[in-house]
């Protein structure tokens, strides 16, 4: 081969200018025979490849026959600049660096690289001041840009706020980093930015707090900063309110006094009244209070009584003090004397004294107690009719609220008068100074015979003569006695001597007097073997007969004290009779005591005149004498 064409073998010919002379494989040999070798010849086909700088990136590739014009690309080919350079198409060339020639045969493979020139590359700077653009120009690729030699700008102050001052340039409007340094190389486009350091414009707020009050430091600061809330003052006597205005976080674009406001500390007034009615006094006060708002008015009203003043810690006072403490304030009051006048209602009543002074709430203490015959005093009431609601007396608390009639109410006095028969009072009769009483016979339920009665005590021995009474009204002597001359219906008595009894009572009263007489005997037998008779009534008789109480089983007491002689077994078997008064005995008959349990004796003479008066009474002896 060479390098247009390419040889393939196509056979044995003996003429290789006549293609049936092509050797067939089989073909006999006739005779000697020339084969001649025959070739087909191929031209050659190569390629050219036109690459970009970098060798790798294909602009063009043709395969084509050998011979063939190689065309370079109709378009230019290019390259992409770097920061520092710009490169322009200067043509083709091979590997072995060998420039592309126009109408060059193809003779062989070849490929071509682009190759370029190259020029260093120019930069704009700009220096801006906020928007504007401060300064500008350009420089090549690897300059050095002197920033030092650059003005320096300025700010515009914001009155009263702020004050700007140069910082540097930056490379970037939002300050990051820092600022660049005296010179900066140029490797591209460069912008600068004027950085400023904002400096806040100082101002003062003064604290007014007004006389004795702690004072509060200035604060000084730059607008808009931050600033710590003034302390708050203090004052004797007073609440810090707050200022005039509020005191901002952050300093303003001014001066500015701020003036506190106080308000007085309120201190409270307890009014312990006792019992008073509400006063109109001020309840509380401040340092601020005049003396007016502290006059303390006596205002406060109690029943009976007179408010004599305010009290506070034991001292009167006129007027609220100003004392920087909640106070309690006491009412004294002092209770009214009032006078009160006895009112008697009854004309002639006897009372000591006419009036009387009381203190209220106190006791009326001891009232004069008024008298009068016939009427017995009730009590002093506060009403002339002495409703039961108004009685008063010596322990009751006055609560009257002036001077006052106070009366007396009355009853009539109840005068009685005792009916006596013997020594016991049967009946009693009343009657008072407006009403008379008649004095009813008494006769025990039948059981008596009624004579009289009598002004006089029948049974007094010294009183002989008797006045008979029936109608009581002498109002002069109040309780009186009367006295009743009776006699049991079963009891006979003739000629002044009791000849009889035929009554079941226990008790027997033998009356002194009847029809006039004495009695002074009791006849043999009238109480014999009577077992109902237990007590017998025989003060005034002298003589008892034979047997008048013989065998009187429950017979227990039987007065003997007047009786001069007593008849033979008078009192024989009456077992119950234990006592005796043989004081006035001259003459005791036989066994007269004889069955009786006598333990005592009353007798005033000797012993020999005893022994001789019961000489005829075995069972009794000196002995039983008290």
């Amino acid at each position: 081969a060479t390098a247009q064409y390419t040889y393939t073998f196509d056979g044995w010919y003996t003429d290789i200018n006549d293609a049936n002379t092509k050797f067939v494989e089989g073909t006999k040999i006739k005779s000697d025979v020339i084969y001649y070798a025959k070739f087909n010849a191929t031209v050659n086909r190569y390629t050219y490849t036109f690459y970009k700088e970098d060798g790798e990136t294909v602009v063009d590739q043709v395969e084509a026959d050998y011979g063939t014009i190689v065309n370079q690309p109709t378009l230019d080919p290019t390259k992409a600049s770097t920061a520092q350079y710009e490169y322009m198409f200067s043509g083709w060339e091979t590997l072995d660096g060998v420039a592309y020639v126009d109408a060059q045969a193809l003779v062989a493979d070849v490929s071509y690289i682009a190759t370029f020139d190259e020029t260093l590359r120019s930069y704009t700077y700009k220096f801006y001041n906020g928007s504007d653009e401060f300064r500008t120009g350009s420089l090549t690729y690897g300059s050095e840009l002197d920033v030092s030699t650059i003005d320096i700008p300025t700010k515009a102050t914001i009155a009263n706020q702020y004050t700007y001052e140069f910082a540097g340039w930056y490379l970037d409007s939002e300050f990051t980093g820092d600022p660049v340094g005296e010179s900066v190389v140029i490797q591209g486009n460069i912008d600068f930015y004027a950085k400023y350091s904002e400096i806040p414009v100082q101002h003062t707020y003064t604290f007014d707090v007004g006389e004795d009050a702690t004072p509060v430091p200035d604060i000084v600061a730059g607008y808009n900063t931050d600033i710590s809330a003034p302390v708050a003052p203090q004052r004797d006597y007073y609440i810090f309110v707050g200022w005039n205005t509020p005191v901002p976080s952050t300093m303003g674009d001014t001066d500015e006094t701020f003036t506190a406001i106080w308000t007085p500390v309120v201190y409270y007034v307890e009014y312990i009244l006792n019992g008073g009615s509400n006063t109109s006094n001020n309840t509380y006060y401040t340092v601020e209070s005049q003396a007016s708002d502290l006059a303390l008015a006596l205002d406060s009203t109690k029943d009976g009584y007179t408010l004599q003043g305010w009290k506070l810690d034991d001292e009167i006072i006129t007027s609220i003090p100003i004392a920087h403490k909640n106070l309690q304030i006491e009412a004294v009051f002092e209770a009214n004397t009032y006078t009160i006048t006895y009112k008697t209602q009854k004309d002639e009543a006897v009372i000591a004294n006419t009036s009387k002074e009381v203190t209220y709430d106190q006791t009326y203490g001891a009232l004069d107690v008024p008298s009068k015959h016939g009427y017995t005093f009730e009590g002093w009431y506060l009403d002339s009719a002495c409703s039961d609601n108004k009685l008063i007396t010596s322990t009751s608390q006055v609560k009257i609220l002036a001077d006052t009639n106070i009366y007396a109410k009355w009853s009539l006095t109840p005068y009685h008068v005792y009916g006596y028969v013997g020594n016991d009072c049967v009946v009693t009769f009343t009657y008072d100074i407006e009403h008379s009483v008649n004095l009813d016979a008494y006769t025990n339920g039948g059981e008596y015979v009624f004579d009289n009665w009598y002004e006089e005590d029948v049974n007094d021995p010294s009183i002989t003569s008797f006045t008979p009474i029936t109608t009581f009204s002498d109002t002069t002597q109040g309780d009186i006695d009367v006295y009743a001359i009776v006699k049991p219906v079963a009891l006979t008595i003739v000629d002044n001597i009791v000849t009889a009894y035929t009554g079941s009572a226990s008790h027997v009263i033998i009356p002194r007097v009847w029809n006039g007489e004495e009695i002074t005997a009791i006849a043999d037998n009238v109480f014999a073997k009577n077992n109902n008779i237990v007590t017998v009534d025989t003060t005034f008789i002298t003589s008892i007969g034979n047997a008048a109480f013989k065998r009187c089983k429950n017979l227990e007491n039987v007065d003997l004290s007047n009786v001069e002689t007593i008849g033979d077994d008078a009192f024989l078997g009456s077992e119950k009779i234990t006592t005796i008064n043989l004081t006035s005995a001259t003459s005791i008959g036989e066994d007269a005591f004889y069955g009786c349990n006598i333990t005592t004796i009353h007798y005033n003479g000797t012993k020999k005149d005893f022994e001789t008066l019961v000489a005829n009474c075995d069972n009794l002896s000196w002995d039983l004498v008290d």
